[in-house]
């Protein structure tokens, strides 16, 4: 499946202890998570309500990409790739990589541990497939 929809170049790779994979170009991503709760810490000798943050929730990343398997590598063994990074729940390195400029080398936004805890496939019959991947990153 030789389709390029690319985004503007950005590439995510995630890495495990069994298996290192290839850039996947992404169409969009989101982030969520990192809010930190507000701690009720009143005492009733207190004269009005005093909080304090509690610990910060788990950060989400979520990925939008045209399913597009590496060059070299089948549709099935891709998508069994991407299928056991999901089952195994295996923790791996997620890298984001973006260009900096037409003329420049591509510069790394983030990279840290992380699982992925969500894969979707969405297609129609005129249309590329494109495939969406959450990963949860792991407290830094």
């Amino acid at each position: 499946m030789a389709l390029a929809y690319p985004f503007n170049g950005a590439t995510l790779t995630f890495d495990t202890a069994s298996l290192s994979s290839q850039p996947i170009t992404i169409r969009s991503w989101s982030t969520s998570g990192g809010e930190r709760p507000e701690i009720d810490i009143t005492t009733t000798g207190d004269t009005y309500r005093k909080t304090m943050p509690g610990l910060e929730s788990p950060i989400f990343y979520s990925f939008e990409c045209v399913y597009q398997s590496p060059a070299g590598v089948s549709d099935s063994a891709w998508k069994a790739i991407l299928d056991s990074w999901h089952d195994d729940c295996e923790k791996g390195v997620l890298t984001l990589t973006i260009p900096t400029s037409c003329t420049e080398t591509d510069a790394v936004a983030f990279s840290g541990n992380a699982w992925v805890t969500g894969l979707t496939f969405e297609g129609s019959m005129d249309s590329a497939v494109s495939m969406s991947i959450t990963f949860m990153m792991e407290a830094s």
